[in-house]
């Protein structure tokens, strides 16, 4: 990557257009320190964005502008959402003569020297409606990580513990803890409704039209009872799903069926019924009240599509529920196909993100090919599956390994 980057810049010299440039370095994401135990082999068994430490998360920033003073380093917590703010700061054109409001900010004060960031941060590690989600917040001092899947939270003063080992929740918290905590929580909640109000109109939309393809107006209007199961589904699109599905069924009952966990959020939202599961598969249904009901549909929303193969537990699940018609939808209120869902599209993703390499080198596609098969037939036809690996557990494991290393340096 190195040597790229520099070819790429003595062509800009070359050609006399290094001066007058605008140039920006950055990275995607970082890489766990190997000293955390996490090294290029342990990481085989994850995945990068399972890990949301600062070594994982903090990325270089490079910055070079026409006048620009060379050899500046400028602290504070800035994000990559700031780089286009920062490019429009550059070129002088005002934000408000934009297409698009930014959440980014320009850094260009900061370089000057006449602010100071206090700015907090967010890093994801999937998207909203992903298994093994989790979410960061970060200032200059502190850190607060929550995860979604297991709806736990860590907060971390990265002055006093930069390695981010001791969670200052664990035990009894400190009055000033507690205030931070109150803080983040503050903020994870406004950006949360901010990003799933900013999808609601589309949803609506989606929704709308994919309901439209299974049941007429009239059908719509003669429905009695919809249920609609999901897992670690965001309680605000939980809300515009229920608000949506009262809309397009007017005279029907709508029941959710969910795990222990989202039951706590979801029994408060307005369900008829509300029923509640330790795990979403096929055993733990066969006991419920759930199965004794007749719905005319249920919906199953799930992540998109694109992203992974479809998870069979909660599609068994579904057959053996008493329903007349059953449609999955993805995070966009989307219908779409088993069939292309399980193996066609997970392919294709696959292949459209790493058509570059192949162009470089041609075998690497058949190679490609027979792995994604060989993936396809193992999940969906052996059923042979992996259970998914918990962002929360992966950072237990690298604490432990931390501190084992520091145990035998001691010693030593």
């Amino acid at each position: 990557t190195s040597g790229h980057m520099q070819r790429a810049l003595d062509l800009f010299k070359k050609h006399g257009l290094y001066d007058n440039s605008i140039i920006i370095i950055c990275s995607d994401h970082g890489y766990p320190d190997v000293s955390s135990g996490l090294t290029g082999e342990a990481m085989k068994k994850f995945t990068h964005d399972m890990i949301i430490t600062d070594d994982n998360i903090r990325v270089p920033l490079i910055i070079k502008y026409p006048g620009c003073q060379g050899g500046k380093k400028v602290g504070g917590v800035v994000g990559t959402i700031d780089i286009t703010p920062t490019i429009y700061d550059i070129l002088g054109i005002p934000e408000q003569n934009t297409k698009f409001k930014y959440r980014g900010k320009s850094v260009m004060d900061m370089i000057r020297g006449k602010e100071k960031s206090t700015r907090v941060i967010r890093t994801d590690t999937r998207l909203s409606l992903a298994n093994g989600r989790a979410t960061s917040l970060r200032s200059n001092r502190y850190k607060y990580v929550y995860y979604w899947d297991q709806k736990t939270e860590e907060l971390y003063d990265l002055k006093e513990d930069p390695y981010e080992m001791k969670d200052l929740l664990e035990g009894k918290a400190s009055e000033k803890a507690k205030e931070v905590l109150i803080t983040f929580r503050k903020i994870l909640e406004e950006r949360e409704n901010e990003i799933n109000t900013f999808n609601a109109s589309v949803l609506d939309k989606n929704f709308e039209k994919s309901m439209s393809k299974f049941f007429s107006k009239k059908r719509q209007e003669k429905a009695e009872r919809v249920l609609i199961t999901t897992k670690c589904a965001p309680k605000m699109m939980m809300e515009c799903f229920l608000k949506f599905s009262r809309r397009v069924f007017p005279n029907a009952k709508i029941d959710v069926l969910s795990n222990e966990a989202d039951n706590k959020e979801y029994g408060s939202m307005g369900f008829d019924t509300a029923y509640s599961l330790k795990q979403l598969n096929e055993k733990e249904v066969m006991g419920s009240p759930v199965t004794k009901t007749s719905y005319d549909i249920v919906l199953y929303l799930t992540e998109n599509s694109r992203l992974a193969f479809v998870d069979d537990n909660i599609i068994r699940m579904t057959k053996k529920l008493k329903t007349k018609k059953s449609v999955m939808l993805d995070y966009n209120f989307e219908s779409y196909n088993r069939l292309f869902s399980k193996w066609i599209a997970p392919m294709g993703r696959y292949m459209n993100r790493n058509k570059k390499f192949y162009k470089e080198e041609p075998t690497l596609l058949l190679k490609d090919i027979f792995l994604m098969l060989r993936g396809g037939v193992t999940h969906n036809i052996k059923r042979d599956r992996l259970d998914p690996i918990e962002a929360n557990s992966v950072k237990k494991r690298r604490d432990r390994e931390i501190i084992l290393k520091q145990k035998a340096k001691q010693k030593g």
